[in-house]
């Protein structure tokens, strides 16, 4: 409230319009008292006259004094208006402050007071009052005060109110996680209204023919107030350092600042775009821009700025992956789809539902359900293996449901599909699969349904082609077959005296009982039961002769493998017979110990005989330098259920250990005249039998030790 005039003659005389007075005062809703403070008057004289200097420290501190002036003072209403007529007089001694202050300064011939403080009412309530004084009498003895009271609680609550809301923005503007900053855009104001006037409508095309327009906007925009978070973001030492002109902070972003300067031209209130802008040190990093007009003041700008730096790092780093991965699938030399089965997981969600346990049971009842599931599985992706193997020309020929890669193969996806009902995460499995160009095509199918993938319905297969590498395994199956053959007429070769002698005994005695026979046929009385005996003698031995040439014949023939179950005993002892003859010329004694369980392993007879034959003449041919009566040759076979073994131990030189690994490479040889493929061919059988062959200087009998072992037979 605005002090009293002097005009009105409140100093000396009363006023000359009191009406005109009081309309004044009823329309300031103020009430004027007559304040006598003569008792004051007459306290601060005695304080003065004994020294005291400052009056108002002296009253403070005794409150004593100042609550008996307080007492002291009266007061008489002047004039008063009615809605000032409720107003309390009583000064509380929260504000003794205030008082001391009145009365010291009237007390020391201050002209006009002015002051806030609370009052009270007389039923003890407190307002905020608004106080202006006049001295209109002073003299030695006696001080009156016109003082006038304004009850300024409503405005003092609006004003304490925004100013809290005042304060609460400033600290929100000054510690909000975002970058704030205030711009004054008056400049830039003055120049949109030149163009305006000069009639131009297209901002960018005015840029366009202007180079040097956008340096004269930055320039014209100046930086009033930024917040804490703005001068962290931008490296600068104070929020006072980044005031002035934009045009530093734009350099990498002029492009944006240009697009935001055009949105206001045309009169957009608000603009929003990602950006680049330069920190106080020169780096350059990401942010999210935003800038709205100043509501109350349109030559203001409200300025935001969010650093994505980081998360633009991390979209590029995922970016990245992505296409790492990306070219990872492309490139991986095994042909992989990706699949999106959520069609299928519907259908078999509904099965489940339908409390269906046996999905096997449940296709071949209703064999619909097959083809229904194969064309709600659909190819999304392919990398170029799949495309290659496939036989396609590119990936969007195999996107689509999966049906004409099953389409020949149902029993094979009915198996994936059980699989999948099951929840399981891998299926695995040696497959055909006809590829879109008709081509028949085998390998190892793998399908995988990850967790993080699966609820999408996404899954991964891989396809192992091993088509090219069965038919070289098969090419080489073959060559070692021919080897074989090739080894085993060899071994005929070498054992042709041994097998003439096995022919001719049986030969000789056909030829002598038949002899025999005749002459007792000749007899006049023959004697038919001994003819019979001698017939049945050269029927078995007939026999025997052609048991040694189908063992031969076996021998020679080139025919296809053939496996079969038989006791590794069996093939031992057939073997053994076959080289009787051959043992009994070099005087070497045989012995075979077989296994006490059973022996069954799933074998080509002919090829595992090949393999005993192979080790008992090495053996026989290894011993020729030792003297005829230590000739040994021990085959003991050994069963335990998982494997059977069979050891062939000799009495002959030996041999060494460091030869011993050596010794089944192709043409490696201890004999003179060897070619070295008879050992690397048992290696070549034993272990396309699942088994493994092996050397030592281990021999019980002092020489050579050869061990085979199989896998034994279910």
């Amino acid at each position: 409230m605005s002090p009293l005039p002097e005009q009105i003659g409140l100093m000396d005389s009363k006023p000359s319009s009191p009406e005109a007075l009081s309309r004044l005062l009823t329309a300031m809703g103020a009430l004027v008292l007559e304040v006598d403070a003569s008792s004051a008057m007459a306290v601060l004289t005695t304080l003065q006259k004994e020294g005291v200097s400052d009056l108002g420290n002296h009253l403070e501190s005794h409150h004593d004094v100042t609550r008996q002036i307080m007492r002291d003072t009266t007061w008489a209403v002047q004039l008063a208006d009615h809605a000032a007529s409720g107003i309390g007089v009583l000064w509380p001694e929260e504000s003794a402050s205030s008082f001391i202050d009145l009365v010291v300064s009237s007390f020391l011939g201050g002209g006009e007071w002015r002051g806030e403080c609370r009052m009270r009412h007389d039923n003890g309530s407190v307002y905020h009052a608004q106080l202006t004084s006049v001295i209109i009498h002073r003299s030695e003895t006696d001080l009156r005060l016109l003082l006038a009271l304004k009850d300024i609680s409503a405005e003092k609550e609006e004003f304490d109110r925004l100013t809290a809301s005042e304060r609460r923005f400033r600290q929100l503007f000054d510690y909000m996680p975002i970058a704030l900053t205030e711009v004054d855009a008056s400049r830039l104001v003055d120049i949109f209204r030149s163009l305006r006037e000069q009639g131009v409508e297209d901002l960018s095309s005015y840029i366009d023919a202007n180079p040097g327009f956008m340096a004269d906007v930055m320039n014209a925009m100046h930086v009033e107030e930024v917040n804490h978070y703005n001068v962290a973001m931008f490296g600068a030492e104070s929020q006072e350092a980044m005031k002035g002109p934009i045009t530093r902070y734009w350099q990498a972003g002029i492009a944006t600042l240009r697009r935001s300067i055009e949105a206001r031209y045309r009169g957009e209130n608000f603009f929003q775009e990602e950006g680049q802008v330069c920190r106080m040190d020169g780096t350059v990093i990401d942010v999210l821009y935003a800038a709205a007009r100043h509501g109350s003041s349109p030559d203001k700008s409200l300025v935001a700025f969010i650093d994505i730096s980081d998360r633009k790092k991390a979209a590029e780093a995922l970016r990245r992956s992505e296409r790492r991965y990306q070219d990872l699938f492309q490139h991986v030399p095994v042909p992989v789809l990706q699949v999106n089965a959520s069609g299928l997981l519907a259908l078999l969600a509904e099965l489940k539902e339908q409390g269906v346990d046996d999905l096997e049971a449940y296709i071949a009842g209703n064999p619909q359900f097959l083809w229904a599931a194969m064309q709600s599985t659909v190819i999304e992706e392919a990398n170029y293996a799949a495309i290659k193997v496939l036989g396609v020309t590119n990936a969007d020929e195999l996107k689509g449901p999966i049906t004409p890669l099953w389409r020949n193969h149902p029993e094979i996806y009915s198996r994936l599909l059980k699989h999948r009902y099951l929840d399981n995460t891998t299926y695995e499995e040696e497959v055909t699969i006809t590829s879109y160009d008709g081509r028949t095509r085998e390998g190892s199918l793998t399908v995988t349904f990850p967790p993080e993938m699966g609820d999408n319905g996404l899954t991964i297969n891989a396809f192992v082609d091993t088509t090219d590498r069965k038919l070289a395994e098969q090419k080489l199956r073959q060559i070692e077959a021919d080897y074989a053959h090739a080894a085993r007429i060899s071994m005929l070769g070498e054992l042709t005296a041994s097998i003439a002698h096995e022919v001719n005994q049986p030969l000789a005695a056909i030829t002598t009982y038949g002899e025999a026979g005749l002459r007792w046929l000749g007899r006049p009385e023959p004697e038919l039961s001994e003819v019979k005996e001698i017939v049945e003698r050269i029927v078995a031995d007939a026999q025997r002769a052609a048991s040694v040439i189908s063992r031969v014949r076996n021998l020679a023939l080139r025919r296809a493998t053939s496996e079969q179950v038989l006791p590794l005993d069996d093939v031992v002892a057939e073997a053994l017979s076959f080289l009787k003859h051959e043992c009994h010329t070099h005087q070497v004694r045989v012995t075979h110990l077989p296994a006490l369980g059973r022996t069954d392993v799933v074998v080509d007879r002919t090829q595992l005989q090949q393999v005993v034959v192979n080790l008992t003449v090495n053996s026989i041919q290894a011993m020729a330098s030792v003297s005829k009566n230590r000739r040994q040759i021990s085959i003991q076979t050994v069963a335990d259920g998982i494997k059977v073994r069979c050891i062939v131990d000799d009495s002959g030189p030996g041999i060494m250990d460091a030869e011993a690994e050596n010794l089944f490479q192709s043409f490696v040889t201890t004999k003179e005249n060897g070619m070295g493929m008879g050992l690397a061919i048992c290696r070549s059988i034993v272990e396309a039998h699942g088994g493994h062959i092996h050397a030592s200087a281990d021999s019980a009998l002092g020489g050579a030790r050869f061990i085979f072992e199989l896998p034994a037979a279910p």
